[in-house]
């Protein structure tokens, strides 16, 4: 069952990136990008006994590049670690007492950093690459600190990309709310506007 969030949202959002978005080197960036990570998602690389999903390094790469976009790319470094952090943090309470998790970690960790990232950042390609970027490296941390006691975690399982695509779907579902808001606004504005001149 798991991994098919994760596939619907990423073919919707390469659908809305190469048909939908301005055509630049930007959208052809985040385009490749994504059909790099889905067609990578199902293999893997060997490190000594470790198994790493090979899309966590496209992953991981394409979020520094990202992050390397943004205008205060320093600070979004540290949003990452901050996020890196709680996340780890979060994956260890779920495995000490996962009776405290009342909620499904599919929507509650992504609700949690979506709430993070609004508080954090204003723009949306400053969230997506903090998200990313924060996730991934504590999905590797998470699993290293584990396979330093012996656990033979796999790092980047399909759960985790269910995790990330979902926060990422509920990013820009909301700014596609919001820009519908304004545009409805705009358009109330401009019919209030032709009522006062008939009157």
């Amino acid at each position: 069952m798991d991994g098919y969030i994760f596939y619907w949202i990423s073919w919707i959002l390469w659908i809305i990136i190469t048909f939908i978005m301005v055509k630049d080197n930007y959208r052809t960036y985040l385009a490749l990008w994504l059909l790099t990570l889905i067609a990578l998602s199902n293999s893997e690389v060997v490190i000594g006994v470790t198994k790493i999903n090979a899309a966590i390094f496209i992953l991981f790469f394409g979020a520094l590049i990202l992050l390397s976009k943004t205008s205060n790319w320093i600070l979004n470094i540290i949003r990452s670690l901050c996020l890196v952090f709680g996340y780890v943090g979060v994956l260890f309470w779920e495995q000490i007492s996962p009776v405290w998790l009342v909620i499904p970690r599919l929507i509650m960790i992504p609700v949690i950093g979506f709430i993070f990232l609004s508080f954090l950042t204003n723009e949306n390609v400053d969230k997506l690459a903090v998200w990313c970027l924060g996730i991934t490296t504590g999905e590797v941390l998470h699993s290293l600190i584990l396979n330093s006691y012996g656990f033979n975690e796999y790092i980047g399982d399909m759960a985790y990309f269910d995790l990330l695509f979902t926060a990422i779907g509920l990013i820009v579902m909301v700014t596609f709310l919001q820009d519908v808001r304004s545009r409805l606004d705009q358009m109330i504005g401009a019919i209030e506007k032709q009522k006062k001149r008939w009157t």
